[in-house]
């Protein structure tokens, strides 16, 4: 039998109201299961990298009982690296080339303490006053919402030339000139205005102090400035599973210390383990739901079996026919659905979910999942098609026509 038949015969079925009931109970099974999947690849990616990262490693060494901060780190074993304090933040410049209709141009500038940037376009900073941006690329400060817009890419920011005014107190104000030489990979839990330059350029253009005191008469008056200075470090711990190490012997050193970063793991285990369970569920009810529905469908349909069999059709080629029908309900349901959730989560990533997409959190399309959940859900209804229709098989033409 010719798929243009089988094509022919079911046409005019698939606007009937049990095959329109059937897309959207679909439509919905899908968008729920797609929204499931998405939440927990979405932890489980961030749990991964959170557990990995470098901030997750970040110690803020602050005292010591006899000084000495930087001879007594450097007794202590599996530290990567420590640097000042001062590098730890990033210092922030108005850009006049950035502004917009939108908003201001606003950029964060930090200096480049350990070289593991994956350079995507251009080259990395190999010279003073050469500068490194994120490659999707947002020069703006954000206010509960995001501009898909103002988004830049490499090729639209490689080769320019900006100006900052330098925040160092010995030349404060001076216009300073940085050419952009490279784009790099968005780095996790960052804000996509972040740059990069090389230490020497950030401390011609960053302030030299963490703040200043300010003193006052009676009346009001300025009377004194006092600078507070950079005195402690930030220590990189190698891996993860040496902190409880390190920890143990700075305290045995008396070098006072807290976590650069509170990070919550067991929120982001719960934001897995949660979606999972609601899937299990959906798919639970959707068995169910999907198998008395086809059941239903097939029983209502006993009488246009009986006439396809009386034309000479044979049980394969009416098998044919109802499975196919199935088939592409499916098949309908799942593009409809999967254009929903691409516009709700283009949506949500550039309004609710704006800061998530503002700081660089995995925020991925697990396009192999969803492919999969087409292909099971394709399966399942093949399967109690077949089965259903196994059972009419058993009647002969005058029982299908007449219930006898």
């Amino acid at each position: 039998m010719k798929f243009t038949d089988i094509f022919f015969l079911i046409k005019k079925r698939l606007l009937e109201t049990r095959n329109i009931i059937l897309f959207f109970i679909i439509v919905v099974i899908f968008l729920i299961l797609f929204t499931c999947i998405t939440i927990t690849n979405f932890s489980k990616s961030n749990k991964n990298e959170i557990y990995n990262s470098e901030i997750a490693r970040s110690l803020y060494v602050f005292e010591s009982k006899d000084g000495d901060v930087e001879e007594k780190i450097n007794e202590v074993d599996n530290i990567e690296y420590f640097f000042s304090n001062k590098y730890l933040s990033p210092e922030r410049f108005e850009i006049k080339e950035f502004d917009d209709e939108i908003s201001d141009g606003i950029i964060l500038i930090k200096a480049l303490i350990k070289d593991d940037i994956k350079i995507m376009s251009g080259k990395n900073i190999t010279a003073d006053n050469e500068m490194i941006c994120s490659n999707y690329f947002y020069p703006h400060e954000y206010d509960d919402k995001l501009y898909s817009e103002q988004f830049l890419k490499g090729k639209d920011i490689i080769n320019k030339n900006i100006i900052v005014d330098s925040d160092n107190e010995d030349n404060i104000d001076e216009k300073v000139s940085l050419n952009i030489v490279g784009t790099y990979k968005n780095k996790y839990m960052e804000e996509a205005n972040t740059c990069y330059v090389n230490i020497e350029t950030y401390d011609k253009i960053a302030s030299k102090y963490m703040g200043r005191s300010l003193g006052y008469d009676k009346n009001g008056n300025l009377t004194s400035i006092e600078y507070n200075k950079y005195e402690d470090y930030i220590v990189v711990v190698d891996d993860i599973k040496n902190m409880q190490d390190v920890e143990k012997k700075l305290n045995e050193l008396g070098i006072g210390y807290e976590e650069v970063s509170r990070i919550k793991l067991e929120f982001i285990n719960i934001l897995y383990t949660v979606p999972i369970f609601v899937a299990i569920i959906v798919i639970l009810i959707s068995i169910s739901l999907l198998y008395n529905f086809i059941k239903k469908k097939i029983y209502y349909r006993t009488n246009n079996i009986g006439l396809l069999k009386s034309f000479g059709y044979t049980n394969k080629d009416i098998s044919k026919i109802y499975i196919y029908e199935n088939i592409f309900i499916v098949v309908v349901s799942f593009i409809i659905s999967f254009i929903i959730y691409l516009l709700v989560l283009n949506y949500l990533s550039y309004n609710l979910l704006a800061e998530v997409t503002y700081n660089s959190y995995i925020l991925e399309i697990p396009v192999l999942f969803i492919i999969l959940t087409m292909i099971f859900l394709l399966i399942l209804i093949t399967f109690f098609t077949n089965k259903n229709y196994n059972k009419m098989m058993k009647y002969n033409i005058y029982e299908l026509l007449y219930g006898e």
